[in-house]
């Protein structure tokens, strides 16, 4: 079940099995294993789940949506969420914007903090 998924996803995107894999630093060998009828290891799973953008689940054939399910929202994110879907595509640029600008100031009091320890 794993092979034929697998193989559909690199199909889907043009690519063999094995040139994906090598992209991935997964052996040929490992693949001609997949091929045989073995199941990846959970690292292989999750770096393959990533590149496909897909579920584990899904690459092992036990699901049959391609997509990892979303995380759950709390109460208040989903709040926020509805709040922004009310606002003017011009309204939900400024507070993307603004978030962003949030986002750097973060990142630089994080980088002071490093040099300071």
């Amino acid at each position: 079940m794993f092979w034929t998924i697998f193989s559909q996803l690199c199909d889907n995107i043009n690519k063999k099995p094995n040139p994906v894999a090598a992209e991935l630093k997964i052996s040929s060998g490992t693949v001609t294993l997949w091929k045989n009828g073995s199941i990846p290891r959970s690292e292989y799973l999750i770096k393959l789940a990533d590149y496909f953008g897909v579920s584990i689940d899904y690459l092992l054939g036990r699901s049959e949506r391609s997509e990892p399910a979303a995380p759950e929202l709390s109460p208040e994110s989903r709040e926020i969420l509805d709040m922004y879907a009310d606002l003017t595509p011009e309204q939900q640029s400024t507070i993307k914007i603004t978030m962003q600008s949030m986002l750097v100031v973060n990142d630089a009091a994080a980088l002071e903090k490093k040099k300071i320890n």
